[in-house]
C-alpha cells in the first residue's frame, strides 16, 4: 500500500474579498469557485481563532486555492496545507509514533483531521476516496 501524499489545496490569508479578487482573478486570472463561511466554533477548533472567517476559493484546473478574509492586525494564521493520503489510520499512526498529535474536528456529520508539524505548521488531512 502506498502511503505518497498529493497536494489537494493551498490556504492563504488576505485583509479584504476586494483584494482577494483582485489578486486570483484579476491577476492570476483564476476563477472564484466557491464561497463560504467558517463558523466560530470551527474557526476557534482549527485555527484558535474565536470569530467567523470568510473564505473564497479561487481554482483552475490544475489547483485550488482557498482564501482566508480576515483583518491583517490578527495574530493568528490560517495557512494550512491540505494533503490527502491512502489510508489514514496508517498516518495517524505514523504521526503518534513520530511523537505527533492528529485531531478530529467535527463540521457537521463530518470529521475532519488535523495535524501540527514538528514546527506548528498546520495540515489538514483527507483519505483517498476509494
Amino acid at each position: 500500500m502506498n502511503a505518497t501524499p498529493c497536494l489537494l489545496h493551498a490556504a492563504v490569508h488576505c485583509d479584504t474579498q476586494e483584494h482577494a479578487q483582485l489578486f486570483f482573478s484579476k491577476i492570476l486570472g483564476l476563477k472564484l469557485v466557491k464561497s463560504f463561511s467558517l463558523d466560530t466554533t470551527l474557526s476557534s477548533k482549527i485555527f484558535a481563532i474565536s470569530t467567523p472567517v470568510d473564505i473564497q476559493v479561487f481554482g483552475n484546473e490544475c489547483m485550488q486555492i482557498e482564501v482566508f478574509i480576515h483583518p491583517l492586525n490578527y495574530i493568528a494564521s490560517f495557512t494550512h496545507l491540505c494533503l490527502q493520503v491512502e489510508d489514514i489510520t496508517i498516518f495517524i499512526k505514523r504521526c503518534k509514533n513520530q511523537g505527533l498529535t492528529p485531531y478530529q474536528v467535527q463540521k457537521g456529520e463530518k470529521q475532519l483531521l488535523f495535524v501540527r508539524d514538528f514546527t506548528g505548521n498546520l495540515y489538514e488531512i483527507k483519505e483517498e476516496k476509494k
